[in-house]
């Protein structure tokens, strides 16, 4: 059968358009390629040829997708699953499991999980190689190419689908040192009177709900340091600096050893879910489900394990100590 003129022969340029559109730029595409920026864009340019229209706006720093780019790269994707569907169906069930995965996720959630857990990983699925971005910022999955956004609380891009892994609650602490020079504040709104240790950039964070989903309580919390990083503020309540909101697992063995004192235990636990979002695919490829399977499995026992510490650091006082 004799091909059209404008018949796409060539999945390959394909792909690459594909991953120009997600890196936004053709330097980092090429990189990603192990091809030079002027060889990318002589492919981008045999593509646009083929098909007789702009599928990029070019600057100087970055591209963008045309409307027709867009449209072009719903179904190039679309087109891409089909052939990656294909192929692991002629795969071994073991040897499905491969190639690059980006994963982006918090600061405080990757030094306290993933740099745990990805070694049992990868030791299960050897032909997987993974590029981990860390940041407090959620970037969109085409941003940088990424497959799994790990994000805490609300999902901002209703395009994308999510698992939730985990359940975080937050935990109003403080050092001895501080409360005995400061007191022990009671009621959530005695924060007004004490320096408070926030987040930078997130104004959110800084209103503290005490008394969980049933029954929030909302209290402004106010201070003299706000940083970007959990490690910096925790650093910080260790050292008498004031009090600060963070995550159960971020401040358990400082509770566990008398370094930081939890504050409200007779309200209920402020929870946040921890969530692993992709792309919405019929059929999602096989190292990104198994990456998702294997966090949610290896999740679920730290989950029951702090869920059991909670329940006794709750019943063990109904009230912060003077």
């Amino acid at each position: 059968m004799e091909k059209r003129p404008n018949q796409i022969d060539r999945l390959s340029d394909v792909a690459l358009f594909v991953r120009v559109a997600e890196r936004g730029n053709f330097s980092m595409a090429a990189k990603d390629w192990h091809l030079s920026p002027s060889t990318v864009s002589k492919l981008v340019d045999r593509l646009e040829g083929r098909l007789k229209v702009r599928l990029f706006d070019r600057t100087p720093r970055a591209v963008t997708l045309t409307p027709a780019g867009r449209i072009f790269y719903g179904k190039a994707l679309a087109l891409l699953e089909a052939a990656e569907s294909a192929q692991s169906a002629v795969m071994q069930e073991h040897d499905d499991v491969r190639g690059m995965l980006r994963v982006h996720a918090p600061p405080v959630f990757a030094r306290h999980d993933l740099a745990r857990l990805l070694p049992d990983f990868l030791a299960r699925h050897p032909q997987v190689r993974v590029e981990l971005f860390v940041g407090l910022d959620t970037p969109s999955l085409m941003q940088q190419g990424l497959d799994v956004l790990i994000h805490s609380g609300h999902l901002p891009d209703s395009s994308m689908v999510a698992r939730q892994l985990s359940t975080v609650r937050w935990i109003v602490c403080a050092s001895p040192a501080y409360l005995a020079r400061h007191g022990t504040p009671r009621r959530p709104e005695d924060l007004l009177r004490h320096n408070c240790l926030n987040f930078v950039g997130r104004e959110a964070w800084n209103h503290w709900q005490v008394g969980g989903p049933e029954m929030p309580r909302e209290q402004l919390a106010i201070g003299n340091v706000s940083a970007s990083d959990g490690g910096v503020l925790l650093e910080m309540a260790r050292g008498g600096a004031g009090i600060a909101r963070l995550g159960d697992f971020h401040v358990r063995a400082d509770i566990d050893s008398g370094r930081l004192v939890p504050l409200f235990l007779s309200e209920a636990f402020e929870e946040v879910p921890v969530l692993a979002a992709y792309h919405h695919r019929k059929h999602l490829s096989a190292r990104i489900q198994a990456f998702v399977d294997f966090m949610a499995e290896a999740l679920e026992a730290r989950n029951r394990d702090m869920d059991a510490w909670l329940a006794a650091l709750s019943g063990s006082a109904g009230r912060p100590a003077a």
